[in-house]
């Protein structure tokens, strides 16, 4: 997070710009996935270790969804860093 603060009646998060949302990613790659084994259980696990992160400092998300983690692509377009956003 970069900024953070309210303007009129909302409140306003500047975060880093991703390349991807993983359902944007999925749909990308749905003839290759049979062959991502390995991304997809990366992310997986991922995902897995932020929500256990999470769970351990008493936070919820309440919305945990493909759109909401969010993916830093390589040259190649896997994913080297997954993060999940939307706390609102």
């Amino acid at each position: 997070m970069y900024n953070y603060g309210v303007v009129g009646n909302n409140y306003v998060i500047v975060m880093k710009r991703y390349d991807c949302s993983l359902r944007d990613w999925v749909l990308d790659h749905k003839d290759q996935l049979n062959v991502k084994v390995h991304t997809i259980l990366k992310i997986y696990w991922e995902v897995l270790n932020i929500i256990l992160l999470l769970h351990e400092k008493s936070v919820t998300h309440y919305d945990i969804k493909a759109d909401n983690i969010l993916l830093q692509l390589d040259e190649k377009g896997d994913p080297v860093k997954i993060v999940l956003g939307d706390f609102g």
